[in-house]
């Protein structure tokens, strides 16, 4: 399908509602007398506060595969939905959910750009391979051995991904026992 076209559709759609909102809010500030308009439109806003936002979450994440999926793959496409489920003011409805949170790091991972000739992209490339195992360990040997402070919380921040996308279980119980230690 029309995977940015479908994007672009639900973005000007959230848009219209909330600049429509804003308007009358705006006019009820303004004049005092005018006729109020009973029950705003409220856009559906992607935050834990919401109880559709874990199903909206799941949306935009089938959106974000079906643009890999798509021939030729629409990555961009699949980045932009990304980044609204990566979005900071959104985190703690990833957090809430472990399956949620494995999928969307998975997706992250597989868009991620081509790995660097370095023990971090050997990490990547093993992870992407399927060597759980080896990406953890080359991972956590780059944590170890990063000589400044952002090179040594970039290699943390891919092990924690890779941990994530891992999913509930015990691997991953086992994996996130041995950052804490490096």
């Amino acid at each position: 399908g029309d995977v940015p076209g479908a994007a672009a559709l639900f973005q000007a759609e959230y848009s219209r509602l909330r600049d429509e909102d804003e308007a009358a809010k705006q006019a009820a500030r303004d004049d005092p007398a005018a006729p109020r308009r009973k029950g705003l439109s409220k856009p559906l806003e992607y935050d834990d506060e919401r109880p559709g936002a874990l199903d909206m979450g799941w949306c935009l994440y089938g959106l974000a595969r079906c643009a890999m999926e798509n021939d030729p793959p629409e990555a961009d496409a699949a980045a932009q939905l990304l980044g609204a489920l990566e979005d900071e003011r959104r985190k703690s409805v990833l957090d809430k959910n472990v399956d949620f949170k494995a999928a969307v790091s998975q997706l992250s991972l597989a868009l991620a750009p081509e790995p660097d000739d370095n023990e971090l992209g050997d990490a990547r490339r093993a992870f992407a391979s399927g060597d759980l195992d080896t990406a953890l360990d080359l991972g956590l040997k780059c944590v170890r051995r990063a000589g400044d402070a952002d090179a040594k919380e970039a290699a943390r921040a891919l092990v924690v991904q890779f941990i994530d996308a891992m999913g509930p279980g015990p691997e991953s119980t086992r994996a996130r026992k041995r950052l804490p230690n490096v």
